[in-house]
C-alpha cells in the first residue's frame, strides 16, 4: 500500500510539473514579475501572421505600449520583415518553437533540441540577438524541452491571465474586460497574434481581424486606466531578454552536463537569502515531511514542497533528516502513539496476546492508519522544540550570509 501511494505521489508530482504551465516543479518557470511594481506584459503567441501581427504592432504604437511575441520558427522564415518591425519598435522576440505541433511531445529529444535552437538561430539572423525566453506550445513541458532548456540557459515562460482566445476562438468584448479586471501587479497576459491548430497549421480566422481591431485597444487603455505600465518580458523580470554567448558554445558533454547540474542545484540550495523566519517555517516542514510514512521520497517530497511554497530547500531537506537510522525507530513510534491515542482515545498497549490473537495485516493497517494521522501533530511539536534550540544558530547564519 505504501508502495502504490509513492508511485501514485512521483506520478502526480510528473503530471503536475509536466502539465501545469506555471509549475517549477521539474524546472522553473517564469510566470509572473514584481508584485510591488505597477506594471504587466502582454504577450503573444503563434505569429508572426502577415495580416495579424502588422495590426497588433500599429496598435501597440498608438498607445506606446511593448509587448513579448512568442514566435514560432517556421513562420519567422516566411515572414521576417515582420519579425524585423517587431524588434525595430522595441518589442522584445521570443521562442516558441519551430513548428507548433504536438508531435513535439513524442518528439526524441534530439529533434526537440534542434526545434528550439533553429528557432533562436532563425531569430539571431534576423534580429541579431538569440532569445532567452521560451513558452512550450500550450504550456506543456516534456523532460527533453526541459533538457533543451537547462543545457542552453533559456527561461520558460508561462503566464498568469489567458485570453481565451487561442484556435478557433477569438478575443471579445467580455473576455477583455474579465482580463482587467484580474490584472494584478507583475501578470503576464497570455493573447494571439496568429492563428494555428495543434497540428502547427495556418488557421484561416477572419473574425480574429476585427477581435484585434475591437478588444486590443479596450484591453490597453483599460490597463492604462489603471495606473499598469505594458512592459516587455525582460523589464518584468529585470533580465535580459536575449543570450550573448552563442548556444553551441553553451552545449557541454554529458558527463559535464552532470556535474554542472549537481553544482547548479547545490549553488540555488546554498545562496537562498530568506529570513530567519522563513528558515524556522523551511526546517518545521521538513520535520513534519520527515515523520511522514513515506520513506525514500522524504528528501523529494521536501524539496517540491520548499520550491511551491517558496521556503528555502536547504533546510527543508535538512529537517527531513529527523527520520535517520538512528532516530528514525523512536519518530515512528511516536507517530502511531500519537495518532491511536487521537483515534482511539488511548495510548497504544499492545502485547505478546494482542499479537497472537490479531491478525499482522489488520494491525498492519492500524498501525499505518495511526502513523497516518499522527506525523502532522508530531512533526509540528517536534519542529517548534528544534526550533526553539536551532532559531539563535539559523539567524547568525543567515545574518553572515546575508553580509557576503
Amino acid at each position: 500500500m505504501i508502495v502504490l501511494m509513492g508511485i501514485g505521489i512521483v506520478v502526480a508530482i510528473f503530471l503536475w510539473g509536466t502539465l501545469w504551465h506555471n509549475s517549477s516543479i521539474l524546472f522553473e518557470t517564469l510566470y509572473r514579475g514584481d508584485r510591488s511594481k505597477k506594471w504587466v506584459a502582454l504577450t503573444f503567441d503563434d505569429g508572426p501572421h502577415p495580416i495579424f501581427t502588422p495590426q497588433v504592432l500599429d496598435i501597440l504604437r498608438i498607445f506606446n505600449a511593448r509587448a513579448t511575441f512568442f514566435c514560432v520558427g517556421r513562420l519567422a522564415e516566411m515572414y521576417p520583415d515582420i519579425i524585423e518591425r517587431i524588434h525595430r519598435e522595441g518589442h522584445l522576440v521570443a521562442n516558441h518553437s519551430y513548428d507548433h505541433s504536438w508531435l513535439m511531445y513524442i518528439w526524441t529529444p534530439s529533434r526537440v533540441k534542434s526545434s528550439i535552437i533553429n528557432t533562436g538561430k532563425i531569430l539571431k539572423k534576423i534580429t541579431g540577438v538569440f532569445p532567452r525566453f521560451y513558452r512550450p506550445p500550450v504550456g506543456i513541458k516534456t523532460p527533453p524541452q526541459i533538457l533543451t532548456i537547462w543545457r542552453t540557459g533559456l527561461k520558460f515562460v508561462g503566464w498568469t491571465i489567458w485570453s481565451l482566445d487561442g484556435g478557433q476562438r477569438t478575443l471579445n468584448r467580455e473576455k477583455t474586460r474579465s482580463m482587467i479586471a484580474k490584472a494584478r501587479n507583475g501578470d503576464i497576459l497570455l493573447l494571439h497574434d496568429g492563428k494555428l491548430n495543434v497540428n502547427g497549421a495556418l488557421i484561416q480566422n477572419e473574425a480574429q481581424g476585427r477581435a484585434i481591431a475591437e478588444c486590443l485597444p479596450i484591453l490597453i487603455k483599460g490597463l492604462q486606466a489603471q495606473g499598469f505600465e505594458l512592459v516587455p518580458l525582460n523589464t518584468l523580470f529585470g533580465l535580459q531578454g536575449s543570450i550573448e554567448t552563442p548556444v553551441e558554445v553553451l552545449e557541454i558533454t554529458p558527463a559535464a552536463n552532470l556535474r554542472h547540474l549537481f553544482k547548479s542545484v547545490s549553488h540555488t540550495l546554498l545562496n537562498e537569502h530568506v529570513s530567519p523566519f522563513k528558515l524556522s517555517l523551511a526546517l518545521i516542514l521538513g520535520i513534519i515531511i520527515g515523520c511522514s510514512p513515506f520513506f525514500g521520497l522524504h528528501a523529494l517530497i521536501g524539496l517540491i514542497a520548499a520550491a511551491r511554497l517558496r521556503l528555502n530547500k536547504l533546510i527543508t531537506i535538512i529537517g527531513t533528516n529527523i527520520s535517520n537510522p538512528l532516530t528514525g525507530p523512536i519518530v515512528i513510534m511516536a507517530n502511531i502513539k500519537v495518532g491511536w491515542r487521537i483515534l482511539y482515545g488511548s495510548w497504544l498497549t499492545i502485547g505478546v496476546d494482542d499479537l497472537g490473537t490479531q491478525s499482522i495485516w489488520h494491525l498492519g493497517n492500524r498501525f499505518l492508519v495511526s502513523w497516518l494521522v499522527g506525523f502532522p501533530l508530531v512533526g509540528a511539536v517536534t519542529g517548534m522544540a528544534v526550533i526553539s534550540l536551532f532559531y539563535p544558530f539559523l539567524w547568525i547564519w543567515q545574518s553572515k550570509r546575508a553580509i557576503k
